[in-house]
């Protein structure tokens, strides 16, 4: 019966890859908070992350297995709260650039008439001066897609907050969350604005 013993030369080896491991967490956390900083940057965005949420650790793509008629939602950043019952995601922003004549009022109606499931929630489109003084965009839709499976297998509720502003841009805040959370996430839904919104 031959006995394994510890290399002392390996454990040393191991131990430092271990280390250096730990080490970059850190720094692939700040890499992952980097991407959402420079979007906030770009599009002038103030973001205040709600009391009680923290930084989920990786960047998520979203498509629902019967949606057809649109790309993933793609959510760089994300925060969750203590007991892991609401998600609230970023994602999908969109720097209109020199693209001066592009209109996301007409565009982005067009865009989410095919994804929102208007049979479990009808779309609510903002008007335009709601829009401006909650968002300071030119408009803003509340929708819930096409969907049967549940994100994660766990969040069966949805809600997309979607905004835009000519000749700046759009951004994408999502919110997941259990039936249990429910109330809860309804209120900070109400209330969007008080986490993401372009600046004055």
């Amino acid at each position: 019966m031959s006995i394994y013993t510890f290399n002392p030369t390996f454990k040393g080896i191991f131990r430092c890859i271990v280390a250096y491991s730990l080490l970059q967490l850190p720094v692939f956390g700040q890499k992952y908070n980097r991407m959402f900083t420079i979007n906030l940057n770009e599009l002038n965005l103030e973001y205040k992350k709600p009391k009680g949420f923290s930084e989920r650790d990786s960047v998520t793509s979203i498509k629902c297995k019967d949606a057809r008629l649109y790309l993933p939602t793609v959510l760089i950043y994300s925060i969750t709260n203590k007991d892991s019952s609401i998600i609230i995601g970023f994602g999908d922003f969109i720097r209109y650039g020199g693209q001066h004549d592009y209109d996301p009022v007409v565009n982005m109606l067009r865009r989410k008439k095919n994804e929102a499931d208007s049979v479990y929630f009808r779309p609510i489109v903002y008007d335009q001066k709601t829009a401006r003084s909650e968002f300071n965009g030119d408009l803003a839709v509340q929708y819930s897609p096409h969907c049967s499976d549940p994100f994660l297998k766990k969040y069966n509720n949805d809600r997309y907050i979607l905004v835009g502003k000519k000749g700046v841009g759009e951004f994408t805040v999502v919110f997941y969350f259990t039936d249990r959370a429910k109330e809860r996430a309804l209120n900070m839904i109400k209330n969007t604005s008080e986490i993401l919104r372009f600046k004055d």
